[in-house]
């Protein structure tokens, strides 16, 4: 009962000694609310995540590896990001339905079943590139089932 006590207190204590404190951390703001109880309560906003993140891509170093998905099927990507913010999309063992696209003279083959995508307007950030190459696949597919 004590140690509840005590948190309470403590929690207590940081809410009221914050008072009406508003900072940046990152990019989470904190930032003190009162309520029409009277009783101050702390709001912190999160991060939103971009799309690579809400995708279930992972970064490491200049490298990020995932999957482009589409209602057709998931196919494993990575990403190179150089030194100017300029990014190299890659997709391993495309699907066949890629052929009958237009872009697919963008699909440079590199080995081992990776493709290097050309893209003669680069993608400014990763959620460009990967939702551009998530729309090809999918227009491929589309192409693919109208000709049958």
């Amino acid at each position: 009962m004590f140690a509840v006590a005590a948190v309470v207190s403590v929690a207590s204590f940081i809410i009221v000694a914050i008072g009406l404190i508003k900072r940046k951390v990152g990019q989470r703001s904190i930032e003190n609310i009162q309520p029409k109880s009277g009783v101050n309560t702390l709001l912190v906003e999160s991060i939103p995540l971009a799309l690579w993140e809400k995708l279930g891509w992972r970064k490491k170093g200049n490298e990020y590896r995932g999957f482009y998905r589409t209602r057709f099927g998931s196919y494993p990507g990575r990403i190179v990001e150089g030194r100017a913010r300029d990014f190299k999309f890659y997709i391993k063992d495309p699907p066949a339905a890629l052929k009958v696209h237009p872009k697919w003279q963008c699909f440079k083959y590199c080995g081992k079943g990776n493709f290097w995508v050309h893209q003669s307007q680069p993608a400014k950030d990763v959620d460009g590139g990967i939702i551009e190459i998530q729309r090809i696949v999918e227009e491929a597919f589309s192409m693919t089932a109208a000709k049958k």
